[in-house]
């Protein structure tokens, strides 16, 4: 924390989250999070609410699923296509 907080030259952002990408418990702010918004010195402009105590991990609710290989129908294929 020391390195980071001392050499940002004028905006420091720092991010948490509550649920990983494994798991189905919270995983609740970091402590080095935590310490950065009770410093005093830091400015706060979004702390997330905890989620509920029975809230599932959204991250497991829906499984993101692609063509892959990409194919000529998918939006992206002229980026992952071969050059002629």
């Amino acid at each position: 924390m020391y390195v980071a907080s001392t050499r940002a030259a004028f905006w420091l952002g720092c991010s948490g989250f509550w649920w990983g990408e494994g798991g189905s418990s919270r995983l609740g702010p970091s402590p080095f999070l935590t310490e950065v918004r009770s410093s005093g010195v830091a400015q706060t402009s979004v702390w997330a609410p905890a989620p509920a105590p029975d809230a599932e991990n959204p991250l497991l609710a829906t499984v993101d699923t692609a063509a892959w290989p990409g194919t000529p129908a998918g939006r992206h294929y002229q980026a992952s296509a071969r050059p002629p």
